[in-house]
């Protein structure tokens, strides 16, 4: 499964491929009319060494579009995308970055 947020401008990007589809590939689309900044939302990176792992949380100060990588204001409009395969829907996780 694969999760995207996109900014206003490139809300009509990132459609599946038709070969993609006949392959079992499933794409859902949830329009936010009001993005925000889901509470404690961190990056993980994860750096292994041939002696060691590494674990670093780094929080989260803005969204960033996951297609121009530009920054996604909040109370702007975007679009949550998620891309799976198989039968089973990935559950929600959209409602995260809305505002009410």
């Amino acid at each position: 499964m694969s999760r995207y947020l996109l900014c206003k401008d490139c809300i009509d990007e990132m459609y599946l491929h038709p070969e993609d589809q006949k392959n079992g590939y499933h794409q859902r689309r949830v329009y936010i009319p009001k993005a925000k900044l889901p509470d404690g939302l961190k990056v993980i990176i994860t750096t292994k060494d041939k002696d060691s792992t590494t674990r670093e949380e780094i929080p989260v100060t803005k969204l960033k579009c996951d297609t121009c990588d530009g920054f996604i204001e909040q109370g702007t409009p975007c679009v949550a995308v998620t891309h799976w395969r198989g039968s089973a829907e990935p559950k929600a996780w959209e409602g995260e970055y809305g505002q009410a």
